[in-house]
């Protein structure tokens, strides 16, 4: 018993700890988030400064309608959980971003800068089935995308030399 607690105890701390970020929030349109994981810190943001923000607020201002409509579609239909991938905007304290404390996510158009995020999320129902709340993790898939589309590229480069057609290095 307990090997099977210090496994459990290693696997939350990874979850926690690791690449994984908690950010549960209501299914209400313009919910506010109820519990935020220290390590939303890697987005720019404190626990604190998120406390009772719109969890829309920090989706990218283009891809809003997209994970809001399918965030719907999936609670509609009766889905346990459902996956999404889109930018999330970073905060004031991501490094390299100018500092506007205090400003909500939205209003900071002018700095805005995102990484896209790979989201999970489970939906919690009631005994009758209506959805009541929403747990959620979020991963920076940003360095894997970008090291997709540089694959991408080195392959037709790799595919156009083996034709013997002529290439541009992008």
């Amino acid at each position: 018993a307990k090997h099977a607690s210090e496994v459990i105890e290693r696997e939350r701390k990874l979850f926690v700890e690791g690449s994984a970020r908690l950010v549960p929030s209501r299914p209400q349109q313009g919910g506010p988030i109820e519990l935020i994981s220290q390590s939303v810190t890697q987005f720019g943001y404190s626990p604190a400064e998120l406390e009772g923000q719109r969890f829309m607020d920090l989706v990218h201002p283009a891809d809003r309608q997209r994970v809001t409509d399918e965030a719907r579609t999936a609670i509609a239909g009766g889905r346990s959980g459902f996956e999404q991938s889109y930018r999330l905007v970073c905060g004031p304290l991501k490094p390299g971003k100018p500092t506007h404390a205090g400003s909500p996510p939205s209003e900071r158009q002018d700095i805005l800068s995102s990484v896209t995020v790979y989201d999970y999320t489970s939906v919690v129902r009631d005994e009758q089935g209506v959805a009541i709340a929403l747990d959620g993790y979020l991963i920076d898939d940003s360095a894997r995308l970008s090291l997709e589309s540089a694959l991408r590229s080195a392959n037709g480069v790799l595919r156009a030399l083996a034709d013997g057609r002529p290439f541009h290095e992008p």
